[in-house]
């Protein structure tokens, strides 16, 4: 199989080679240019083993153009943003969204200044374009929680029950140890270091399923897990998305 791929790129190139003679005169061979394809080239690597699959779509001239799908080979594969960017495929400025690999994530590295209502938060994450993209959401309270450094008891795993499959008033009963203000990992902040903004009250998109007018929220300030009312309390937000595989 790899014999008969080869065979068919060295006859393309074999075709572009001849397009640059035609005409040259005197047995001259034409110069071959630096690059083919350009962007329109998309090869990923496995390991050590590359296998192109190419198909001549263009040859005018000085230009040609082949278009490379790539086989699986081997194990992991070689996907990476550029420097400063973050999320592969999407990719996104580092600058704008924090990559949180370990659950597959991208969330807002700055959030908006001002606080907001339940209804006013979740709207303002549906309304948001940020790296070019618009399917940002306002964060479950699992998610939230993720977020959360240096407070055992509101980590993901701590005593704490509140998640996405305890939202009821009773999953606070499960006791916890609240940790104490402006002593988190970052300048004071129970968040993770990459990000920004107010150290205080961010909503979930979760609401407390037994007393629905609730919505859980986090104090980072102390890395508390709480309820509040959702249409007369301001809190912050921050946004995330899940990211396309």
């Amino acid at each position: 199989m790899k014999n008969r791929k080869f065979s068919v790129l060295v006859a393309l190139l074999s075709m572009w080679a001849c397009a640059q003679t035609e005409g040259g005169g005197d047995g001259d061979t034409a110069p071959v240019p630096d690059t083919i394809g350009g962007d329109a080239a998309r090869i990923e690597v496995w390991d050590d083993t590359t296998e192109i699959q190419g198909e001549l779509q263009e040859v005018s001239g000085d230009t040609s153009e082949v278009l490379a799908d790539v086989s699986e080979v081997g194990s992991d594969a070689n996907k990476q943003c550029a420097e400063g960017y973050v999320g592969y495929p999407d990719c996104v400025s580092q600058a704008l969204a924090w990559y949180d690999e370990a659950n597959g994530r991208l969330w807002q590295v700055t959030p908006p200044d001002g606080d907001f209502n339940w209804q006013q938060a979740q709207a303002y994450c549906e309304a948001l374009e940020l790296g070019g993209l618009t399917d940002w959401r306002l964060p479950t309270i699992s998610e939230l929680r993720s977020l959360i450094r240096g407070c055992p008891g509101t980590m993901p795993g701590g005593d704490c029950a509140v998640s996405d499959s305890c939202l009821t008033m009773s999953c606070l009963a499960v006791p916890w140890d609240p940790c104490t203000p402006d002593l988190g990992p970052d300048e004071g902040c129970y968040w993770v270091t990459e990000l920004e903004g107010f150290c205080f009250l961010f909503w979930s998109a979760s609401q407390v399923e037994d007393y629905p007018e609730n919505a859980w929220s986090v104090n980072f300030n102390q890395g508390g897990v709480g309820y509040l009312a959702t249409d007369n309390v301001d809190e912050g937000v921050r946004c995330v998305r899940s990211l396309q595989q």
